[in-house]
């Protein structure tokens, strides 16, 4: 049984499964191509981005406790993680000079160089992969989602990121 309109048209359910489709599809596409580049170009995994991408946006230096928090990771998670983003100098890790119990974590030059040749990476992506749009269909998606974000964050309990860098 279809979902339709008056018209015979697709009704607005039947439109939103098709949407969640495409959608599942375009953002399993996504993160492949990003994990591929990620291990080939950067030796980085998606969870390592994450933490690194959440000190670069939120930073430059947060407790380790707050970087947990803007990557949306368990704290355990991230110290292992960190440890990791140190050895390969993206990351420096320190004691507080406040609170010695307290650790912090800084991103280096090479992690904010990596990022940012990264960030560039996912806007040529993106220009990329919405070539054959028009900027207006571009904006209704933005606006689309944008209002979906905030319906999520009004709605349902989450842990959001508090990111430095917004549009």
């Amino acid at each position: 049984m279809t979902d339709q309109d008056a018209s015979g048209e697709p009704g607005r359910g039947e439109i939103i499964r098709k949407f969640d489709t495409v959608l599942d599809r375009v953002s399993r596409m996504m993160r492949q191509i990003t994990t591929r580049e990620l291990s080939d170009t950067y030796g980085l995994s998606l969870l390592q981005l994450q933490v690194l991408a959440a000190l670069w946006l939120s930073g430059p230096e947060l407790e380790m406790s707050s970087l947990a928090g803007a990557s949306g990771l368990p704290a355990s998670s991230v110290t292992s993680i960190v440890d990791r983003l140190v050895k390969l100098g993206l990351v420096e890790r320190r004691h507080s000079d406040v609170d010695r119990r307290s650790v912090l974590a800084k991103i280096t030059p090479a992690g904010d160089d990596l990022m940012t040749r990264f960030d560039a990476w996912t806007i040529e992506m993106l220009e990329r992969m919405l070539s054959r749009s028009d900027v207006e269909d571009i904006a209704v998606c933005l606006r689309v989602f944008t209002d979906a974000e905030q319906q999520i964050r009004d709605t349902i309990d989450i842990r959001w990121p508090v990111y430095r860098r917004q549009l």
